[in-house]
């Protein structure tokens, strides 16, 4: 039977998806387009109010056999069969049971779910690969579904990630995305840490760089960093959601905006030419507009290259949804204002990258054409011509919007060392 895929939210979410694919192909399943499959499997997502609307709108179009899994699924099912009554919703736990899911949902019967163990191994497309290292969240955030979809941290032993990292280097991978709700919550449930994890899969044989996910500014220790070798892209994801100290304890964030900086401090200081992606969620009910403008104002100061900016979105469950929202207007235009700002300095950032040099790793094709490369410090350079997996030095020739352009160094001699 041939099946579709479509996954939605974070890159977890698509590491997921790959172990479901690859579950599929060793049963027998063929993959296929949307329009020519006899099934389709969607990895849902519940973080954001507008991806949830058009989830379930696609949901609820789907003249075809669905399977349904993921958060939105995991956290509100009453939502997902409203939309849809004859798909079948698979629990996160029950993954290992896709193909009993799939067969009950061609031939319209009911489907009873049991706890499976998890899907191992992952899949390497182009010269990427992700490993789920771990699930679930130790956080208690006031307007996360996470943790109710996901439950409490889960990390995977560092023996079966190093085997997962071996088959996937031997298969070609060049970068290993590390997946999580929170690297830094790695090992809390295992007495195992980050660290650790980073020292294992780097002791791995072979010519890869790792990316490490997410990290809540509580988890990340000002130590964490030498660990990061010359296998560890010099990139850090750590999510401010808002620079007011008020909002922050309103969010139960268990941080405030000084301790973000320093986090963000020590980073730079060791990497200075590392890339640094941060969040930021605008309107939360207890927002003000002073709150707001020192919010702009860090994004101002602090000079992401990457600044994820959502509009606040009451989920269903959490504490947030107790709390009256702000005008829809209010929110909207805030969350502009954040974007705008945002993408300027972002612009800014990437066009001090034109006329330097970097050693690079040919990661995946580009969406539109050519060939996507990372700097050490992870940021993303486009190249005519190249093949993936090839480390390379590249210069950044020209910046136009939010994508560089480079071309193979001329003072290259020879390949680049390979970490």
């Amino acid at each position: 039977m041939r099946f579709s895929t479509k996954s939605f939210g974070c890159a977890y979410n698509n590491a997921e998806t790959d172990a479901l694919r690859q579950l599929l192909a060793a049963a027998g399943f063929r993959e296929s387009s949307p329009a020519t499959a006899g099934v389709l499997i969607y990895n849902t997502c519940s973080v954001k109010q507008n991806t949830q609307d058009k989830i379930l709108s696609e949901i609820a179009r789907c003249r075809k056999p669905l399977v349904v899994t993921g958060c939105l699924a995991q956290a509100n099912p009453e939502l997902v069969h409203a939309a849809n009554p004859r798909a079948i919703i698979l629990p996160i736990e029950s993954h290992a049971q896709l193909p009993q899911a799939i067969r009950a949902a061609v031939n319209n019967k009911p489907f009873k779910a049991r706890t499976a163990k998890r899907l191992a191994g992952a899949t390497v497309n182009g010269g990427i690969a992700r490993i789920r290292i771990a699930q679930g969240c130790a956080g208690s955030c006031t307007y996360c579904l996470t943790r109710l979809a996901r439950g409490r941290i889960q990390s995977v032993p560092l023996t079966v990630l190093r085997k997962e990292v071996e088959d996937a280097v031997a298969r070609g991978a060049v970068e290993i995305q590390l997946c999580s709700q929170d690297a830094g919550a790695y090992g809390l449930d295992n007495g195992s840490s980050l660290a650790e994890l980073i020292d294992a899969v780097s002791s791995v044989p072979g010519g890869f760089k790792i990316r490490v996910g997410m990290l809540n500014p509580d988890r990340a220790p000002p130590e964490l960093w030498k660990h990061y070798n010359d296998k560890v892209f010099k990139f850090l994801h750590l999510p401010l959601q808002s620079a007011s100290d008020k909002v922050l304890r309103d969010m139960r964030r268990n941080y405030d905006y000084a301790g973000f900086k320093r986090v963000l401090a020590g980073f730079r200081k060791a990497f200075p030419e590392g890339l640094v992606a941060t969040d930021v969620i605008a309107g939360y009910p207890t927002e003000t507009e002073e709150d707001f403008r020192e919010t702009l104002a860090a994004l101002e100061e602090s000079r992401f290259a990457v600044v994820n900016v959502s509009k606040f979105s009451s989920r269903p469950g959490t504490a947030a949804a107790l709390l009256e929202k702000l005008p829809s207007k209010t929110v909207k235009q805030r969350s502009s204002e954040a974007a705008k700002l945002a993408n300027r300095v972002t612009r800014e950032v990437l066009a001090g990258l034109v006329g330097k040099e970097f050693d690079c790793v040919v990661t995946e094709r580009g969406s539109k054409g050519g060939f996507m490369c990372r700097t050490d410090g992870y940021y993303p350079i486009l190249l005519k011509r190249a093949k993936i997996g090839g480390f390379i030095r590249v210069r950044a020739a020209a910046c136009k919007g939010v994508t560089v352009y480079g071309i193979v160094a001329p003072s290259a001699r020879g390949s680049p060392r390979i970490p």
